[in-house]
């Protein structure tokens, strides 16, 4: 175990043997578990960290977030300015994000993002995706699983192979597929909406609207 209390400057910390904790990095921090430890971190101006299979917890972020878990390791931030992470098969979960989110799952995990100032892209190998309130564009892809957004203030664009697609408002533009499962939109821009096996519902378009489906009802209501 790594403990460091407060880091006045840039801190660089690698182990092979177990796990880091720092309560506070007034500077940049570069944090590498290699051995299977996680890594836990109060707060920081920016960060970069990565483990083989540990999980990583941050606290408060400033600045950037660079984040990386192997093996089944989770990504949990409670508030970040701009965040990329990657997880190979964990899940990730992004409470606060004062800038873009992109995030990258490489399957069977959960991905959270509760909220963000900017924009929000999501790639998952599979499994469901649930984002709250956006202040900018969204844009969600899972190989299967279902996608949930709350709001968006841009435009949202979904894929999943398989499951339910729930958009509650969004003031640009939708798109939403699936190959296997229902569709339901709120008050939005424009609607493209596609199915395979499902229902599809919109509510309150304020644009145009394209719904297909090959096996299920459509329900259109202004």
């Amino acid at each position: 175990m790594v403990e460091v209390d407060v880091a006045g400057g840039r801190l660089e910390v690698t182990t092979n043997s177990g796990s880091i904790r720092v309560r506070e990095a007034m500077g940049e921090a570069d944090l590498s578990a290699d051995g299977g430890g996680s890594i836990d971190v109060g707060s920081a101006s920016s960060l970069v960290a990565q483990t083989n299979s540990g999980s990583i917890h941050l606290g408060e972020i400033v600045g950037a977030a660079q984040l990386k878990a192997g093996g089944g390791g989770r990504i949990q931030v409670r508030s970040v300015g701009q965040v990329q992470a990657r997880t190979s098969s964990g899940s990730i979960e992004i409470e606060r994000a004062s800038g873009e989110v992109m995030v990258e799952a490489g399957g069977g995990g959960r991905v959270t993002v509760t909220e963000a100032k900017l924009g929000v892209r999501v790639l998952q190998a599979g499994g469901p995706v649930l984002i709250g309130h956006v202040g900018g564009r969204v844009s969600a892809e899972t190989g299967g699983g279902s996608i949930t957004v709350k709001s968006s203030a841009g435009s949202v664009v979904v894929r999943t192979g398989g499951g339910d697609v729930v958009i509650d408002s969004a003031a640009g533009d939708v798109h939403a597929e699936t190959r296997g499962g229902r569709i339901r939109i709120g008050p939005s821009g424009g609607v493209t909406a596609t199915t395979q096996g499902g229902d599809v519902q919109i509510d309150g378009s304020g644009g145009p609207v394209i719904a297909r489906t090959t096996g299920g009802n459509i329900r259109i209501r202004g």
